[in-house]
């Protein structure tokens, strides 16, 4: 079965959260102080993003949802809402899964 890939950020946020274990969010919130410091994860993490998403091979509606023509860019839109959400749960309290 083929799995449905999200057409959204927020569930392309929600899609990569359900894949990070606790440390990958600790490393990822430790690293990216503030949100423009997520371009430290534009190689390998956000490689695994723009592949696993889709952004390379078709997914024209998750491009067009980030507003952005180009798959490096809307990796970025991505992990942004990534790192914005994650910091709003762990302020909360939350985000440690």
């Amino acid at each position: 079965m083929t799995e449905v890939l999200p057409k959204t950020v927020a569930q392309a946020v929600d899609f990569i959260i359900a894949r990070m274990e606790p440390e990958d969010i600790d490393n990822f919130l430790k690293q990216a102080k503030k949100k423009s410091d997520v371009i430290l994860f534009h190689h390998g993490f956000g490689t695994w993003v723009r592949n696993e998403l889709g952004l390379w091979s078709g997914n024209d509606e998750l491009l067009k949802a980030t507003k952005r023509f180009h798959p490096d860019d809307a990796s970025s839109v991505i992990l942004e809402t990534l790192w914005v959400k994650l910091t709003k749960e762990r302020k909360k309290g939350g985000a440690k899964r």
